[in-house]
């Protein structure tokens, strides 16, 4: 989930579920989103956001982190289980004027 959507300049906060191949909750997983212009080779201050676990079936929020301008962003965001595996996720973004 997105709010807003779709993302936009200014504050955006996602809301995501981790389920592992079985489809159970991943609970206690570590989730990091780091927006990117790489076009003008900056992010957003703070640089990253980490996910907070908001209940028992694998919901994470993660901002609002403010996409300060329009133009291309990537986001990526990292996952790492509790048991330590880990992935990496990328979007880009064009956001308009």
């Amino acid at each position: 989930d997105a709010s807003p959507s779709p993302i936009d300049r200014g504050d955006n906060t996602w809301t995501v579920q981790l389920l592992n191949a079985n489809g159970d909750a991943v609970n206690d997983a570590t989730l990091v989103l780091e927006p990117l212009m790489p076009g003008h080779g900056h992010g957003t201050f703070p640089a990253t956001f980490t996910g907070t676990s908001t209940d028992s079936d694998g919901h994470y929020t993660l901002g609002p982190f403010d996409l300060l301008m329009p133009g291309t962003w990537l986001m990526t965001l990292t996952l790492t289980t509790p048991e330590g595996a880990s992935a990496v996720f990328e979007a880009g973004y064009c956001i308009e004027s």
